[in-house]
């Protein structure tokens, strides 16, 4: 059996989204964000504090902006994570 893969360039990875642990919400974040807008801190829904979350969407936008300003062809690549349930 193969594994399948999926691969994006880096600009096709510009918005992220996440769920809240605690209610449910879907929480998307636009690397396109002004920064003055800042990084999301807690579920704006229930109030759940996210800091880890916060603190790895500041790296990543900045990893990303890197990566764009860089030129280079950069390439995620992906695979689908496989249940072993029996």
């Amino acid at each position: 059996m193969s594994e399948r893969q999926h691969v994006f360039g880096i600009e096709e990875l510009q918005t992220l989204s996440c769920k809240c642990p605690r209610c449910g919400n879907l929480i998307v974040f636009s690397l396109l964000t002004d920064e003055r807008w800042g990084i999301p801190q807690g579920c704006p829904t229930c109030s759940e504090p996210l800091a880890q979350l916060g603190s790895a969407l500041k790296e990543y936008r900045d990893f990303y902006r890197t990566a764009i300003k860089s030129g280079l062809p950069i390439r995620i690549h992906s695979k689908p994570v496989v249940s072993e349930e029996i």
